[in-house]
């Protein structure tokens, strides 16, 4: 179960690790087989079982006393939650048992039902002492809803470390159209399907890729033989992180037509390997790509407008060169990795410091 929050979340903890911060990681048991226990790196990870022991009040109970005994044994001046879904209400059940301030990061916006009032994930993020949001647009919708996190919420944008060497001509002979990330609905591949379809005739040699795997992976499969576009479309499968850049390179177009993102890597990475982005106009996407600076944004599910944003780069190279150089220089300036890292350490600082000393005047 690996995505962009795991990638960064690791590729964090490591970078943390040279500045001399202590950390262990405690996530799920999935897949059921994995370790409960494992060293990565040098950082210790536990993995529980908490999705299995839902409905089973003597294994939740089970569980909490372990989460407990880890805590204390460990005994962590902070306690950072990437996200909120079930796995954390073992959090709730054992804040009382080892308080420590707490920081939840919120990589996806959430929806108004799962921050109605009675809701756990409500409790979680009022009582944390500081909620981060990776957008301005995650940032502000939770506000909307939450409206308790105003005066202990701000934005770190994620960031990657940049790419040494980019070519700047964009590979056009054929055109490649990439799609990289996890294959579920959230992503809206069907869409680039659909648009990619609406093209061919016009450049018969152009290639899609779709890199990854995931719960809709058939669909996607059948949806272009549907579409007669089985000789076209390539289905690579998972993708290591490492060698996420290279399948990027083999690109000229990177699509993301996703309907809820919060500052997704893959554009980012895109970017950074001088490649524009037509992406959905939502969410963090719309903070990553700027529309005709650099890349192309089109409302969520047009089909139609997806599909002439893809051919007008192509018509025009070097337009789309000039697009990827210009995302490549904002990536550097405003989503470098070490300024990521930074905003990370000071939040990390002034949590605990506001714990010890109460709230900076």
């Amino acid at each position: 179960m690996i995505g962009g929050a795991e990638v960064l979340a690791m590729r964090l903890i490591l970078a943390l690790q040279t500045r001399g911060f202590e950390v262990v990681v405690l996530t799920s048991q999935r897949p059921a087989d994995s370790p409960r226990k494992e060293d990565y790196q040098g950082i210790t990870i536990f993995r529980f079982p908490f999705r299995e022991s839902f409905g089973n009040v003597h294994r939740l109970m089970e569980l909490r006393q372990e989460v407990v005994k880890l805590k204390q044994e460990f005994a962590p001046d902070l306690i950072h939650i990437n996200d909120v879904h079930k796995d954390h209400f073992f959090h709730l059940l054992t804040a009382e048992a080892y308080p420590a301030p707490s920081l939840v990061t919120l990589h996806l916006a959430l929806s108004d039902q799962l921050a109605r009032r009675d809701s756990w994930v409500r409790q979680l993020l009022a009582k944390c002492d500081w909620v981060n949001c990776v957008s301005q647009t995650i940032l502000n919708q939770t506000r909307r809803i939450v409206p308790e996190i105003r005066c202990h919420s701000s934005v770190v944008f994620n960031g990657l470390e940049d790419s040494p060497v980019v070519d700047k001509a964009l590979p056009m002979d054929p055109p490649r159209i990439l799609c990289l990330g996890r294959l579920q609905k959230r992503k809206g591949f069907d869409v680039a399907l659909s648009a990619f379809s609406r093209i061919t005739h016009r450049y018969p040699k152009m290639r899609l890729t779709v890199a990854g795997d995931g719960p809709e992976r058939l669909t996607l499969e059948r949806q272009a033989d549907e579409l007669g576009l089985e000789h076209l479309v390539d289905f690579l499968g998972w993708v290591f992180p490492a060698e996420v850049r290279s399948v990027i390179k083999t690109s000229t177009v990177v699509v993301m037509p996703s309907t809820n993102e919060g500052f997704p890597l893959v554009a980012l990475e895109a970017a950074l390997m001088g490649r524009p982005v037509v992406a959905s106009r939502i969410g963090g996407l719309s903070e990553v790509v700027m529309h005709r600076k650099t890349g192309l944004l089109v409302d969520p599910g047009d089909c139609a407008g997806m599909a002439e944003a893809i051919s007008f780069l192509i018509q025009h190279p070097e337009k789309a060169a000039q697009l990827g150089q210009m995302a490549r220089r904002r990536a550097q300036n405003q989503f470098s990795w070490r300024r990521c890292v930074d905003g990370y350490e000071m939040l990390y600082q002034s949590i605990c410091k506001r714990a010890v000393h109460g709230p900076l005047q």
